[in-house]
């Protein structure tokens, strides 16, 4: 893939490969590229070269709304529209596709992000950040896509409710057999979620390791600038512990 913007090289020639069913943590600086990237693998970005191959089929043929069908996506500003139900915002891409959602697939999505279904009949500004956040999930899984995408999806959120939900988010992923990418900035939550990270600066990507292979030193100078942020927080937090004891 590649897309340019002027003089930069936002995307720069990048090929990537995810496996059916992994979880993978896009991670790097801003102006990296990694949402860009995400963003043409929806088409929600125009590539100026390249290719998305989903299960056989060149994603990026045919018209744009029927390949998102085919992919969830998961923004960090969520985007529920404030005038509609969490029902209809959770259904809305099947009214666009012409497949409505029952009340039962409704309270349904609902239940695998660990919300209540009566909350169906609720409007966002009722609801809290992290509750917004679950909504949005469960939107971009309405439709059974074979491949979900989030963008920043915790990045608005408190702590203790960001860690909540990322780990909720992992066990759905497992559970349901999902394939996810998501790009985080955060490369602790990279670690912690993913079964394989990508770092990426300027445009490309600079490693590709397991999360324990990073630990131990894997990944190159990119890689290791970017872990060595919350290892030092972890030393930083074991320091004070001892200082207590």
């Amino acid at each position: 893939m590649r897309k340019h913007f002027g003089a930069v090289r936002a995307v720069d020639d990048v090929t990537l490969d995810v496996a059916e069913g992994s979880f993978c943590a896009l991670v790097g600086k801003s102006g990296s590229g990694k949402s860009t990237l995400l963003k043409m693998v929806n088409r929600l970005i125009a590539p100026d070269a390249g290719t998305v191959i989903l299960h056989g089929e060149n994603s990026l043929s045919g018209p744009a709304p029927a390949s998102r069908r085919r992919i969830g996506y998961v923004f960090q500003d969520v985007g529920l529209f404030p005038h509609m139900k969490v029902a209809e915002n959770i259904g809305i891409g099947g009214r666009v596709a012409g497949v409505p959602l029952s009340r039962e697939r409704v309270a349904e999505l609902l239940e695998q992000v660990e919300l209540d279904p009566s909350l169906a009949e609720r409007m966002p500004d009722e609801l809290s950040g992290g509750q917004r956040q679950r909504i949005g999930v469960a939107r971009a899984l309405a439709l059974e896509p074979p491949l979900l995408l989030m963008d920043e999806p915790f990045g608005a959120l408190d702590p203790v409710t960001r860690e909540a939900l990322g780990r909720s988010v992992r066990a759905l992923h497992d559970r349901i057999g999902l394939t996810t990418l998501m790009v985080t900035h955060d490369m602790a939550e990279a670690l912690l979620l993913a079964d394989r990270v990508l770092v990426m600066d300027r445009g490309r990507i600079v490693a590709d390791e397991a999360p324990a292979a990073l630990v131990a030193g894997a990944g190159g100078e990119e890689a290791q600038q970017m872990v060595a942020v919350p290892r030092a927080q972890a030393r930083a937090l074991t320091g004070l512990e001892r200082s207590i004891e």
